[in-house]
């Protein structure tokens, strides 16, 4: 393990991201920092038996949502996080948009909002973050 990696290793992420090329590339991105990740397509995890059983929070520490305004069709027009917490499942969501408002997103129950394009380092802070 390198000292970039310190403190990574052992999250486990799971990220949402609808075009490959981007979920591809950022799942490569977040293994190589030590994330242990994984991904899925479309918001269609937020109604699966993984939530529907509560076990959820047993498989991630964090969920990366590329794009929420996207997934909102997905689920109803539920924002992720308030669909979570309504099912007392208590995983923090982070947000990479260009252009949701930080304000928006906190008001909806993101953790953090990475603007696009995404910084590394600052994807890996909000992460860290929500692990405090």
């Amino acid at each position: 393990m390198n000292n970039l990696s310190a403190g990574r290793v052992g999250i486990r992420v799971l990220l949402i991201s609808a075009e490959a090329e981007s979920r591809r590339a950022m799942a490569l991105l977040l293994r190589k920092a030590g994330f242990e990740t994984s991904c899925e397509s479309t918001g269609a995890v937020a109604t699966s038996p993984l939530v529907e059983n509560r076990t959820l929070a047993n498989h991630f520490d964090v969920i990366v949502v590329d794009e929420p305004d996207t997934l909102l069709n997905e689920i109803d027009d539920e924002e992720l996080p308030e669909l979570l917490t309504c099912r007392n499942i208590e995983v923090p969501v982070v947000a990479l948009s260009v252009m949701l408002s930080r304000d928006k997103m906190a008001e909806a129950g993101y953790r953090a909002v990475v603007a696009k394009p995404v910084c590394p380092e600052s994807l890996f802070a909000a992460i860290l973050a929500c692990q405090r």
